[in-house]
């Protein structure tokens, strides 16, 4: 605290003003003043001493000072330190002389530790008096104190009196500033100040201005001097200027007044702690009033448009200076003084508003003054009770680190080294959750990158090993990429770049460096770092990414950009990559060839030299760039930016070359990978390479073998090194397939040998012919090893491996001697495999002795470690292996420390020592991650558990630190491990290094804290079959010590299989716990036993020994209730224990029954009360079906169980309890309705749709049944059979609903019916109606007009009489239908009257020309061509087509439209609210004419949506629901932890009425169709030569119809063969074939792979998108062979291309509707070529086929769940299946029969069909005689249909029908009514349809009929799915070839 005033005051005084104080003569001061500084002199009217006091006690400061010094004692110090003093100290605090103000600083000190002095010399006294109270000498020294104490309490109180004054004078100025110029008086002094007078009026600021109204006010009312007076008696006047402060009248001073006084008030307060609850309140009162101070300020401006000088001065100087002092001041409090009570509200509330105003745009001083605060708030000097402030609050937390990460892009040192410490404290305190510590990471690891700051790079490297516990837990491996760095690679990647730019220079000088050629070879890599960036200034590359991003944050991207080495070579490496094809190869290294050449000369040496990794990484990552955009060019891209035309063509015609040089140098990057050890580098170039070698492409046909063993096995490697077990297992199946395909070929060839030698002999001939040499073999015995090994099933590994050396027991192989031995004896074989490779043999023999304890031993090896200490390793395996080998010396040295003594010179020496090791292994360390990247943390992960071992190494084990890591393991945050990267032997490296740290440092603490460690690691060695492990660490754990340890050695002989000893043993332990046991470890082993025991019903052997035990001992009620009395919080046992009683239920008699199912219920319900965290939509359903069932038997559990818990459970199953309100039992009608209410009350907008909606259809659906009684009762009482879908009892419950709601929030309803109404009145518009007719007219004439002219062309020939009249007559006859429509649609539009500006503009523009055409045809004006006035027609139509609509020109209402309660909808527990529609409606130009609509939130964002017409979006509503469901299951299902990261991408759906409703818009996605569009014009367009080309621009778009393609190869082959005109069902089965092969070998397969890789800034990125693409496509073929989901064309399944996710957009043909259509659908999902190729090498083996498997266990285990969602279809069918039961019911009783019609799917039966209608032209009905003519007829190419989920089929519906059976749809849609229906009660209201979706679904559940196993199941729907002749009978629209 001296150092902050000392400095504050320091500052020397530059004004001009005369600041000092007042003094009786003025030569008592020191008069040597500069000559060029005006003399001194006080103010008579600033006097304030006192007239009692002598001049010799006051003096000058000097004097002052020097009397201090003197004065020892406490009693003389009293008489001195008088308030007159005091007064005179603050009055020169800021004299012009340094040595005054020196003296008045040391003064304040002085007095504060004399205070501090006698406060510390009271409380001795007073514990002295305690002991003596009988001393009169101690009474008498008791009382002197106590009179000194008083007065020293009196001057501190003085002085925190007059700061208190001053700081509010000064802002009171500040205040009065702001209020006068925002009043806009402008008043001017009367007078002038002769104190002022040689200051220029100009300079004169706001606040002298003010400050003389202030004391001309005060002098006309007070001349006479003011008498002195104590400040701290005295009654403060604000406006009266204190006695203290001279008058100098500059901001600058006053700013410095309170910046003095808040340091002072600080230093008060940490020494003298009595005053700290004053002090702290005067320092937030003086926070508060500035906060309210700028408060005002900015609502003045924000009401005036012009803000005056003085106020945002003053703001200025409060944001930039005050608040931040204030805070600092704070930050120096907490760490020494306690915030009590209210003052400890009132910090944690200053931290509220800082952290709301703290981010980029707050002022540095305020940045650095927060994080001040927080820093000292969360470090260990903090007073506990402070650091509560935030720490308990989560909310805080999180606002506190969403502000820090914005903080990440600051380019401050000071703050970028301060940020670590604080988010190392945030992790050590456990205050951050699992996803923040994974951001921390991710922060952490881009900034290793810095470029300008080392000092920023260390404090990030150090941070790492802290949260290195969080990397394990969950973040080795994500679908998802983290790199930060990933967004920017990706802007630089798609800009314009340095096109037009001068790069050639550029170019070579780069390439020299890394060549090491030229000048340039000696530059280091840190000087062309810096100018590359001097050169992304140089071409303002900000700039241009700017101008083509409007919304981008420049200051953001600039400063990660610019400060990142890994960006700025990234930006490089992609520029050199397009100055290559901006120049078609030619730079500055010459042509094109030349240029290849030196590429390829760069990659063998690097190569060759084996010395710079850091340059190949480089070289990789350039190849890879240009490679991309090679490719790109020559065939498009949807993502990467084309180049110009001549480039396109100049690579389109050479893509043949650069194919062929880049497979020519596939082995060198493979090598340069491997080098590397870059995994996914590694992955992709083998891959590459496997494919060259197969199709023969650049290798020697004598080594082929021997290279493809070398691809296959580094490849392996690599998906080992990732933890890809499932793309190990299709590697394998792939070898399998490879082998199989090489036998036949050789059987083959024998038998082809054989026959040509048999044709020899007969023929006598003397040649004998050349038998070919059979093809080898892969050999890959190691494969299954490799697998387990990836899996964790380290065990299994080494016994599948050891068989290949059969002198090796695999169970001696954890012993480092028997390693050692190992290794010594294959030594030469290991060196002859890897040449190159540094492996020091003493490694494992110093290992093995260092684990015995020998540490004489193991010295040599240190020697050897610290002799190459220097030593560059060899790659990065060799950076691996020596970090290991240093970290074995340090614990060595450690170890022999502390055996032989840590004290004198040797310990000196020795830590001088280890911290070399340290040292040497973190640079190893950082350089490795340089190398590798930072986007796979999978391959971060072994170099940061190596920096966590050395972290501890050094600084010993955080007790924080460790905590937090047995907190998440305790916790189950621990990896989803047997998919991830290996846990086991980072856990158990861990916990050797702290046995280690334990026995050096002599600390038993550790020990204990790794019992929660080792526990976790026992659990996952046994679940990971590692037995023998598990079995080594439960004996070295002590049971006393781990209370589940007798628990875990039952489970291990369980996992065993020794299942009879293991219950046994757990029987025996029940009997008698352990005292030392917990009721979780007692309710755990309670549900082992009932596991184990239903487990093994059917196990013979242990039946027979349960029977012969006692009743009690197997009774599993009993142990139940043990369970529920021991740990009633336990909600796994609340279910168990219900799902045992309801089985129960099902096997016994009716009063057992209801008592089982009272129990389950009661136990459900106790599931939902304690359940916090855990997904309940499974226990949920449970009760539902309960009380629908059984709900009347079980009436008093109901009423008593439901009011114990919230409405919150049942929000997932809101569709259900809509779909049972008609239910026949009044009980639970009346419970859904309460549960329902309940609901309405606690989130009214989770069901105010479907109760408005709900209500809305039950209305028209009465309105229709009295419509048809009262058609009825006319048709003489005879009723039709019809089903009755109106429910009186749903009508009242749904009305009892909306009444809650009405008197909840009538605000809600009232809005949400508004837009109901208004959204529906848009869904269909005039133009939507006519546009439809229009298409169908269109397919109509293409039908009609050819048959017409030949018939015309022979009455011609024929010279019919009275020609033109018989043509009028027939053509009239033939029209008649068409007309009658165009008539009907006139009626419901154009002749009603015109409502919107948008009708009254649709009738002006085409009302005349549908009149005149309706003329036309009634008078046949053109009877020779009487198709002309349909088509000019059509015409009209099409070229007056909109493509958006203002909303106010369609629906003013919905214009006007504000609400204010409506949640935005797909946004979960957001808190978002709709505010507005936007005006602009877009208009797709797809069949059922949707429009895109946005909402604007109320957080200012814009959310969009497809407002979706003709189709019943409760479908689409529904199967959303069964998709959150089964995400629901993937994370809460213990048994697929790799399947936790998969979504279904399923998307809000809100209908609006049966046939209308708005679905979320799919952000980021595009159609798979795109892609083959965007080729497929790319072919066509630049197909033509270089002339033609030059008009490429002026050419009309290119229609994109695959259908076209399929006719074009079609027609010819049917009409050799003579068939013409017949169904498609008769097409030749060869034929099709024929036709998809062709047009498969005219599509490339890579349009999906390249895509995704085009979209990839890396490769690391490219093996994680491949992966998460492989998963999500798993995920949703299996979710869609369940529901039987089709119409999968490539317009409905979308790829996302940032995480490589599959969308799945229109369900509408769902639940096998598919199987009904015309070319019926046999695939149960899509896979065609692109899709597989995109798999990877393995295609469907491998991930994809794997995670089917696990995905479809999943749903087959959960088969109840997933039935009971879709028993909504049952009781609540869609609109259209009604119209089909009442077919049915008319059928039956027509026929008075029942047929028994079998419920098939997928596999055989016949399915009844679950819907009607459909988007695709397929789906229609008709004539099939006609249908490839008609199918080429039609061009309507939605080519611009968007990604979203309304992208209905790019084919026009072209199938032929006749006008006159056309339904009447148009005028339904135009009035927006519903047509109405027959119907009655049928079958208690349960739907035949909605029968049928469950039972195809428990019969996909069941394995199907046959029973299937999972494997096999999911093995048979893939050959289906692939099968030929599936996907050439396939629907052309469909495109299978693609």
């Amino acid at each position: 605290m001296d150092d902050i005033i000392g400095s504050s005051t320091n500052k020397s005084s530059t004004s001009t003003s005369t600041s000092t104080s007042t003094s009786t003569t003025p030569t008592t001061l020191k008069k040597e003043l500069s000559p060029f500084s005006e003399p001194y002199i006080p103010h008579s009217t600033a006097t304030l001493i006192s007239k009692s006091n002598s001049a010799s006690n006051l003096g000058s400061v000097d004097h002052h000072q020097q009397q201090q010094q003197q004065n020892a004692s406490s009693t003389k110090r009293a008489e001195i330190i008088t308030l007159d003093n005091v007064e005179y100290l603050f009055s020169n605090r800021f004299h012009p002389k340094n040595n005054i103000r020196e003296a008045v600083v040391s003064t304040f000190n002085s007095i504060i530790y004399n205070l501090s002095e006698e406060h510390n010399q009271h409380h001795q006294q007073q514990n002295h008096n305690n002991s003596n109270s009988n001393s009169n000498s101690n009474s008498n020294n008791d009382s002197n104190n106590n009179n000194n104490g008083e007065e020293l309490n009196t001057i501190l109180k003085d002085i925190i009196t007059i700061i208190d004054n001053e700081n509010e004078y000064i802002l009171k100025l500040c205040k009065d500033v702001n209020n006068n110029n925002n009043s806009n008086n402008n008043h001017t002094s009367n007078g002038n100040d002769h104190r002022h007078t040689t200051t220029s009026i100009k300079s004169i600021s706001p606040m002298v201005k003010i400050l003389k109204r202030t004391t001309t006010t005060t002098n006309n009312t007070a001349t006479s001097p003011p008498t002195t007076t104590s400040p701290s008696t005295t009654t403060k006047t604000v406006d009266q200027r204190p006695n203290t402060l001279p008058f100098e009248d500059s901001e600058s001073y006053y700013q410095r007044v309170i910046l003095y006084n808040l340091h002072l008030l600080t230093k008060i307060a940490t020494h003298v702690p009595s005053q700290c609850d004053s002090i702290q309140t005067n320092i937030f009162t003086l926070y508060d009033t500035c906060k309210n101070i700028l408060n005002n300020n900015n609502n003045n401006n924000n009401n005036n448009n012009n803000t005056s000088h003085s106020s945002s001065a003053s703001t200025t100087m409060i944001n930039n200076q005050i608040i931040p002092t204030i805070i600092t001041c704070l930050s120096q409090m907490v760490v020494l003084v306690k915030f009590n009570g209210m003052n400890q509200e009132l910090l944690r509330q200053v931290i509220v508003n800082e952290m709301k105003q703290l981010g980029t745009g707050a002022s540095r001083a305020a940045l650095e003054a927060n994080l001040h605060l927080l820093q000292n708030l969360l470090s260990k000097q903090s007073v506990n009770n402070n650091a509560a402030v935030i720490e308990s609050s989560a909310s805080l937390i999180k606002d506190i680190f969403r502000k820090l990460i914005t903080l990440v892009n600051v380019q401050s040192t000071s703050i970028q080294t301060r940020l670590p410490s604080i988010f190392q404290q945030l992790v050590t305190k456990q205050l951050l959750d699992a996803n923040h510590c994974r951001r921390v990471i991710s922060v952490a690891l881009f900034k290793l990158s810095e470029l300008k700051d080392e000092s920023v790079k260390q404090s990030y490297l150090d941070l790492l090993p802290k949260t290195a516990s969080y990397i394990d837990v969950g973040y080795q491996k994500n679908s998802k990429v983290n790199d930060i760095a990933l967004p920017y690679k990706l802007l630089l990647m798609r800009s314009q770049g340095t096109i037009g730019q001068p790069f050639a220079d550029f170019f070579k000088r780069i390439f020299e460096w890394i060549y090491g050629a030229g000048n340039n070879m000696s530059i280091s890599k840190q000087d062309i770092t810096k100018s590359l960036l001097d050169q992304f200034y140089c071409f303002n590359i900000i700039h241009i990414l700017a101008n083509e991003n409007q919304r981008l944050d420049k200051k953001k991207v600039e400063s990660n950009i610019t400060t990142s080495s890994v960006l700025i070579w990234y930006w490089a490496m992609w520029e050199c990559g397009r100055y290559c094809i901006n120049n078609r190869l030619k730079t500055a290294f010459g042509s094109g060839v030349q240029t290849f050449e030196i590429f390829e000369k760069v990659i063998l040496q690097l190569i060759r030299e084996r010395k710079d990794f850091g340059k190949i990484k480089l070289m990789l990552l350039f190849m890879d760039s240009l490679e991309k955009q090679i490719f790109s060019s020559a065939y498009g891209s949807v993502i990467l930016p084309g180049p110009s035309s001549k480039e396109i063509l100049f690579f389109k015609l050479n893509s043949r070359v650069s194919e062929d040089w880049f497979s020519r140098i596939r082995t060198n990057l493979l090598k340069s990978s491997i080098l590397c050890s870059s995994a996914p580098d590694i992955i992709r170039h083998a891959t590459l390479r496997i494919n060259d070698i197969r199709a023969g492409r650049f290798v020697d046909p004598a080594h082929a073998h021997y290279e493809l063993e070398f691809c296959i096995i580094h490849l392996a490697n690599a998906f080992q090194q990732l933890g890809e077990a499932d793309s190990l297992i299709g590697l394998s199946k792939w070898i399998d397939q490879y082998n199989q395909t090489i036998t036949t070929t050789n059987l083959s060839n024998s038998a082809q040998m054989l026959s040509m030698s048999e044709n020899i002999k007969r023929e006598q001939s003397p040649q004998k012919p050349q038998s070919p040499q059979p093809l080898p073999l892969l050999s890959s015995p190691w494969i299954n090893g490799t697998i387990q090994s990836s899996k964790q099933h380290f065990e299994e590994s080494i016994l599948s491996l050891t068989p290949l050396i059969s002198t090796t027991n695999p169970n001696k192989l954890s012993d480092f001697q028997e390693m050692e031995q190992f290794i010594q004896k294959y030594k030469e074989k290991i060196k002859e495999s890897n040449v190159k490779m540094v492996y020091k043999d003493s490694y494992l023999k110093t290992l093995s002795s260092f684990a015995k304890g020998d540490i004489e031993s193991s010295q040599p090896f240190v020697t050897e470690c610290t002799t190459d200490l220097n030593k560059e390793p060899n790659g990065l395996i060799g950076n691996l292996l020596a970090v290991d080998e240093l970290i074995l010396s340090i614990m060595i040295i450690q170890k022999d420390q502390s055996i032989n003594g840590g004290s004198g010179s040797g310990s000196s020496s020795a830590q001088g020592e280890v911290g070399e090791l340290i040292k040497r292994s973190k640079t190893l360390i950082q350089d490795s991650l340089d190398v590798i990247g930072f986007e796979t943390n999978v391959q971060a992960f072994q170099y940061i558990s190596q920096l966590k071992v050395i972290d501890e190494l050094e600084n010993g084990v955080n007790s924080n630190l460790t905590s937090t890591l047995n907190t998440t393991l305790k916790t189950k945050q621990l990896p989803e491990c047997t998919n991830q990267q290996p846990m086991i032997g980072y856990l158990e490296r861990l916990r050797r290094t702290r046995n280690h740290i334990s026995q050096t440092q002599h600390r038993n603490d550790i020990l204990f804290y790794n019992i929660p460690l080792t526990e976790k690691l026992i659990q996952l060695s046994r679940k990971t079959s590692n037995h023998r492990f598990c079995h080594r660490l439960l004996n070295a754990i002590l049971e006393s010590h781990s209370p589940s340890c007798f628990l875990e050695k039952i489970k291990l002989k369980y996992h065993q299989d020794k299942k009879v000893e293991a219950f046994q043993d757990l029987l025996n332990s029940i009997r008698l716990f352990p005292e030392n046991i917990s009721s979780a470890i007692k309710t755990k082993s309670y549900l082992h036993l009932i596991k184990y025991y239903n487990a093994n019903k059917n196990n013979q052997v242990f039946q027979s020994y349960v029977s012969n035990l006692s009743p009690d001992l197997t009774d599993i009620e009993s142990y139940y209730k043990k369970a529920t009395l021991t740990t009633p919080e336990n909600v796994k046992m609340w279910s168990s224990y219900g799902d045992w009683a309801f089985e129960q239920s099902q096997h016994c008699s009716e009063i057992e029954k209801t008592k089982y199912l009272k129990i389950a219920i009661d136990n459900y319900f106790k599931y939902l009360e304690y359940n916090t965290d855990r997904s309940t939509i499974q226990t949920t359903l449970k009760i539902f079906n309960l009380l629908v069932n059984h709900g009347d038997q079980l009436q008093e559990n109901f009423d008593r169980c439901i009011k114990s818990v919230s409405a919150t459970p049942f929000y997932d199953i809101i569709p259900q309890m809509f779909a049972r309100l008609g239910h026949c039992s009044k009980y639970s009608q009346s419970v859904i309705i309460d549960i329902l209410n309940a609901i309405s009350v606690a989130d009214p907008n989770r069901i105010v749709f479907s109760t408005m909606v709900g209500h809305q259809i039950q209305q028209l659906l009465l309105r229709q049944q009295q419509q048809q009684s009262q058609s009825d009762n006319n048709n003489n009482n005879v009723k039709t059979n019809s089903f009755e879908n109106y429910n009186p009892q749903k009508d009242y419950s749904i009305g009892l609903i909306k009444k809650q709601l009405l008197d909840k929030c009538p605000t809600l309803v009232q809005e949400t019916e508004v837009l109901i109404k208004g959204l529906e009145n848009i869904t269909i518009l005039w133009d939507d109606s006519w546009h439809q007719l229009m298409e169908q007219i269109h397919v109509w004439i293409c039908m009609h007009i050819k048959e017409w002219n030949v018939e015309y062309a022979a009455m011609k020939k024929a010279k019919t009489p009275n020609l033109n009249s018989k043509l009028k007559r027939k053509n009239l006859s033939l029209m008649q239908p068409v007309l009658d429509k165009i008539k009907r649609l006139l009626s419901t539009t154009l002749l009603l009257q015109c409502n919107t500006p948008h009708e009254k503009w649709f009738a002006s523009t085409h009302y005349e020309i549908i009149n005149k055409v309706v003329r036309c045809i009634e008078k046949q004006t053109k009877p020779s061509n009487p198709f002309v006035s349909l088509q000019e027609l059509i015409q009209h139509f099409a070229l007056n087509r909109l493509a958006n609509l203002d909303l106010y020109s369609i629906s003013p209402q919905l214009y006007d439209f504000h609400p204010s309660q409506i949640a935005m909808p797909g946004l979960g527990q957001s808190d978002v609210r709709v505010q507005s529609v936007q005006p602009t409606i877009y208009l797709l130009p797809t069949k059922t004419k949707p429009k895109k609509i946005s909402f604007l939130g109320s957080d200012g964002m814009s959310y969009s949506y497809l407002l979706k017409g003709r189709e019943d979006l409760h479908l689409d509503e529904r199967v959303m629901q069964f998709q959150t469901i089964v995400d629901q299951l993937l994370i809460t299902d213990k048994k697929c932890n790799s399947l936790r990261n998969l979504r279904t991408r399923s998307y809000a759906v809100v209908p609006l009425s049966q046939s209308s409703g708005i679905i979320q818009w799919v952000e980021s996605a595009v159609p798979l169709f795109s892609l083959y569009k965007n080729w497929y014009r790319n072919e066509i367009t630049y197909k033509s030569d270089a002339s033609q080309q030059q008009q490429a621009k002026e050419a009309p778009r290119i229609s994109v119809r695959p259908v076209d393609l399929f006719y074009n190869k079609l027609v010819p082959l049917l009409n050799e063969r003579g068939i013409s005109r017949v169904h498609r069902s008769e097409w030749p089965k060869d034929v099709l074939i024929k036709v998809y092969n062709d047009l498969v070998n005219e599509t490339p397969k890579w349009l999906l792979s390249r895509e995704l890789w085009y979209s990839s800034c890396s490769t690391s990125e490219l093996f994680l998108k491949t992966q998460s693409f492989s998963r999500s496509l798993a995920l949703m073929s299996m979710v869609g062979y369940v529901i039987g989901l089709g119409d999968r064309h490539l317009d409905n399944i979308l790829i996302d291309l940032k995480t490589g996710e599959v969308v799945h957009i229109d369900y509408n043909i769902c639940f096998e509707k598919g199987l009904q259509l015309k070319v019926p659908e046999k695939v149960p999902f899509r896979m065609t070529q692109i899709i597989e190729h995109a798999l990877g090498l393995t295609g469907v083996n491998g991930t994809f086929s794997e995670t089917c498997i696990q995905v479809l266990g999943l749903l087959r285990k959960n088969k109840h769940t997933l039935l009971n969602i879709l028993e909504t279809f049952i009781y609540d069918p869609l609109y259209d299946w009604k119209f089909k039961q009442n077919e049915i019911i008319a059928k039956e009783n027509e026929d008075n029969v029942v047929t028994d019609g079998g419920v098939g799917g997928g596999g055989g039966g016949t399915s009844v069909a679950a819907g009607g209608g459909g988007g695709d032209q397929q789906k229609l009905k008709g004539s099939g005689t006609n249908s490839v003519a008609a199918a080429n007829d039609d061009d309507n190419d939605e080519d611009d249909s968007d990604g979203s989920p309304s992208s209905d089929d790019d084919e026009p519906s072209s199938v032929a029908f006749n006008m006159e059976n056309m339904d009447d749809t148009m005028e339904s849609d135009a009035k927006q009514e519903v047509v109405p229906n027959k119907q009655t009660n049928y079958n208690e209201n349960r739907s035949i349809q909605g029968l049928a979706v469950a039972n195809q679904v428990r019969f996909k559940l069941e394995g199907t009929d046959q029973k299937l196993s999972v494997e096999k199941q999911v093995e048979m729907v893939i050959k289906e799915a692939k099968n030929i002749e599936n996907l050439s009978a396939m629907y052309e629209g469909w495109t299978p070839f693609i």
